[in-house]
């Protein structure tokens, strides 16, 4: 689940919007392509950590 602090469903801040379109890539690429998983799909963020640790480094961890 991705939770972006004072967005509503359609995301309005610029950061927030990139941020949705590389975990899709992220996503997408690793089950209909076959590539690494990133940190986020693995261990996922916490929210502690949250801006800080964006979580795209990728893993050869299966999620």
């Amino acid at each position: 689940m991705l939770v972006y602090n004072n967005e509503a469903h359609n995301l309005v801040q610029r950061q927030n919007r990139k941020d949705i379109s590389i975990r899709e890539q992220q996503f997408f690429d690793h089950y209909l392509k076959g590539a690494k998983a990133p940190q986020w799909m693995v261990t996922g963020v916490p929210a502690t950590e949250k801006g800080a640790n964006w979580g795209f480094e990728l893993t050869d961890a299966k999620p």
